[in-house]
């Protein structure tokens, strides 16, 4: 969540500052670059955390149910 959060206001300063916001002498640059590899990092984290509780059987907290359906035998 953090790393989405850096990458909107990243995302914002950019749009601000315009085409100053991609030249490298601005901190907003690196910090732009900075805010992409967190979001590539917080992902695989995600990713990880997914794994490793299937591997343990616990559910995702997206779903806390599961919706069966039975079919009408017709």
């Amino acid at each position: 969540m953090s790393a989405q959060v850096h990458n909107e206001v990243i995302d914002f300063c950019v749009q601000i500052l315009g085409g100053h916001g991609y030249m490298t002498e601005y901190r907003v640059s690196r910090a732009r670059i900075s805010a992409r590899v967190a979001k590539i990092w917080a992902g695989s984290n995600e990713v990880m955390k997914s794994l490793i509780g299937r591997d343990l059987g616990l559910r995702p907290l997206s779903a806390p149910f599961h919706i069966h359906v039975q079919s009408q035998g017709r």
